[in-house]
């Protein structure tokens, strides 16, 4: 009986061990490969669109109306540069989005083109007047009060100070009946109040 006794229990007792042995884990040799020489794939990002190099004036290549009867702007207006003004103009006019800026929304729109440098930038919109009827890319033009609702794209107004508007006011046409300063709006004419027209005639000037 002792004997019976002493070798059931070593039966049960192996039997125990061996049921909560570790378990050696087993390798897959395809995985281990693949996370000690993680590589990628040569056509993942096949289909990924790349990212647009385009500057922001090829974003804005809106072509804007360059056409003028106007006896004034014969032989001095460039069609080419008249666009390319409207065009940095409208977009600094849609990133301004405000009112009260119009000099800040021009002139970013003048530099960024490199039609100016940043030493046009004034206190006051009229005081801009001045410093354009001096610059070698700009050419003041005398065009009529009535007349201003058909310049063409690209041509700055600048208006004196005025009852109500002590800092005048400063756009660009964009050859529609509507301007762009710090924000896109109908043509500002008024009446009585004097200004001065400015045509593009030169970029990429040096301060």
């Amino acid at each position: 009986m002792t004997d019976t006794y002493i070798g059931a229990y070593n039966e049960a007792m192996e039997a125990i061990r061996q049921k909560h042995k570790p378990k050696k884990k087993k390798v897959d040799n395809d995985s281990a490969s693949a996370s000690n020489n993680f590589s990628v794939p040569q056509n993942l990002f096949a289909n990924t669109p790349s990212v647009s190099t385009r500057t922001s004036s090829q974003v804005y290549s809106q072509s804007f109306n360059t056409k003028t009867d106007l006896a004034a702007l014969k032989d001095v207006y460039n069609p080419e540069l008249g666009n390319k003004l409207a065009n940095n103009a409208r977009q600094s006019a849609n990133s301004l989005n405000s009112t009260g800026w119009c000099a800040r929304g021009v002139v970013n729109a003048m530099v960024k083109g490199g039609f100016a440098g940043n030493n046009v930038r004034s206190a006051s919109a009229y005081q801009i007047d001045a410093k354009l009827a001096q610059h070698k890319n700009f050419k003041e033009v005398k065009v009529s009060q009535e007349d201003l609702k058909n310049l063409p794209a690209g041509c700055t107004i600048v208006w004196q100070p005025s009852s109500g508007h002590p800092n005048g006011h400063i756009a660009v046409t964009q050859g529609d009946g509507s301007e762009t300063s710090d924000h896109i709006n109908k043509l500002i004419v008024r009446n009585g109040v004097k200004y001065s027209v400015f045509v593009p005639v030169g970029v990429n000037f040096k301060c």
